[in-house]
């Protein structure tokens, strides 16, 4: 993630930023006339999410993974976002308004942002979007749906939404969850620490599942999870573990990390938001049996916030400050994971039970 700043004047980066947004619109008008137009309506975290995808191979490339999160048609979106294929529509967007010697620092992702406008490129998969946070609106170009990597198809608009999510007091965060009917625990840390084979695992034992790798947490009067995403990753190894999952993976190349869609298939398990009732930080253990064990809010606190933060374009201390408010909220816990995947829905299970009572 590279955070870019301008050598200007706050006004003159606010015109800039102003400016692009106008810009991004209009191309948005000129490629609505251009392609197939498919427009739905999604609800994450409690918020009416609209998407109007210029071309069909972007529609579905983008959708896939939200797809549980559907809804019917309705008035009143929060955010509204327009996206498009500039290759199937003609339509290019000009260069972004950051400096050129800023565009490819690291070779990741630039981040611009002007007030209430965020600007923001990812280079390596050719995806240009814009975001006006107050009036809730956004466009993303996409040079071509069928050059994007395989692995961003299990988290579509990742970075408009962390952005626009975190201006109605809803924190994206790098993280899994699973739950019963009585809430459920997220499962926070760096990644390879085991949160995948967790919740699979409880999906797999009838659990309802709300994400493997992001969802999105808030505290209000009650701390909530909301599921994000229904695409499951796994390293290709560990995919073995879960014979019943392979029919479903996506992946183009057998060395590729496994991309699993569980919807429709799961449907029933898709849980959308559910009251957040602990958060663990899993690890293998390398014992039979899975175990919690407690630890303090710091300790999963420093083992949490850095894959949050390092992920998101523009996260920094107001992302600090949500998670360590919403770790002071539930009880804190180690996962000690066996290798007996069937031992940590219990293990799961048994601390729902105790902390939802």
């Amino acid at each position: 993630m590279t955070v870019v700043d301008s050598s200007t004047d706050a006004t003159d980066r606010h015109a800039g930023a102003s400016g692009y947004f106008d810009i991004a619109r209009e191309h948005f008008a000129l490629a609505e006339r251009s392609a197939t137009v498919v427009t739905e309506d999604f609800r994450i975290a409690g918020l009416r999410i609209r998407l109007r995808c210029a071309g069909t191979a972007l529609h579905d490339f983008i959708t896939t993974a939200l797809a549980h999160l559907r809804v019917e048609p309705g008035d009143g979106p929060e955010l509204t976002v327009g996206l498009w294929d500039a290759q199937e529509t003609g339509v290019t967007m000009p260069a972004a308004p950051w400096p050129d010697d800023k565009r490819r620092a690291r070779g990741e992702t630039a981040f611009f942002n002007a007030g209430s406008i965020h600007v923001y490129y990812q280079i390596d998969a050719g995806v240009l979007g814009v975001v006006d946070t107050r009036r809730g609106e956004a466009f993303v170009q996409v040079a071509s749906a069928a050059a994007v990597p395989y692995y961003e198809q299990s988290h579509p608009l990742r970075t408009i939404l962390h952005v626009w999510l975190a201006t109605r007091e809803r924190q994206l965060v790098h993280a899994g969850a699973v739950g019963t009917s009585v809430g459920a625990v997220m499962l926070a840390g760096m990644s390879g620490c085991g949160k995948s084979t967790a919740t699979l695992a409880c999906l797999r034992a009838g659990m309802l599942y709300l994400g493997d790798d992001y969802t999105v947490a808030w505290d209000g009067a009650r701390p909530h999870v909301a599921s994000l995403y229904s695409i499951a990753k796994l390293n290709p190894d560990n995919l073995a573990r879960f014979p019943e999952l392979k029919p479903l993976n996506a992946a183009r190349l057998a060395s590729q990390k496994a991309l699993v869609p569980l919807h429709p298939q799961f449907a029933a398990q898709l849980a959308p938001v559910l009251p957040l009732r602990a958060i663990l930080l899993p690890w293998v253990s390398g014992v039979k049996n899975s175990r919690l064990t407690s630890t303090t809010a710091s300790q999963l606190l420093r083992a949490m916030a850095p894959s949050t933060v390092l992920q998101l374009p523009g996260a920094g201390q107001s992302a600090l400050r949500a998670l360590g408010e919403l770790v002071t909220r539930v009880p804190c816990f180690i996962l000690e994971s066996g290798s007996d995947l069937a031992t940590i829905p219990a293990a799961i299970q048994e601390i729902l039970i105790e902390t939802g009572s």
